[in-house]
């Protein structure tokens, strides 16, 4: 639906009790696509969102954000405008 935002909300199976029962919860308003990439132990995931096009860049607009079972989100801030193609989460500690 065109202006409405969309939503990532990660729940614990089998408890999907609405929003309040999310274990975190992220809102997008740009986004025509979106691509999720979870770590190898399940505990955080990295969102790729994607518009075809924008005011900005004829390529559209692209947002990475990082999202954690223990409630944590947060935007990926990219040094340079560059287009991603694909994401992957790589950590020492899985």
């Amino acid at each position: 639906m065109q202006g409405q935002p969309s939503f990532v909300r990660i729940y614990r199976y089998p408890n999907f009790g609405g929003p309040q029962a999310a274990l975190a919860n992220k809102s997008f308003f740009k986004a025509d696509d979106v691509q999720m990439r979870w770590n190898k132990t399940g505990t955080a995931l990295l969102v790729l969102t994607s518009t075809e096009s924008s005011d900005k860049s004829y390529y559209g607009d692209q947002g990475l954000h990082f999202m954690a079972i223990n409630g944590e989100c947060s935007l990926v801030n990219l040094c340079m405008l560059i287009a991603l193609f694909s994401v992957f989460l790589y950590s020492k500690l899985d």
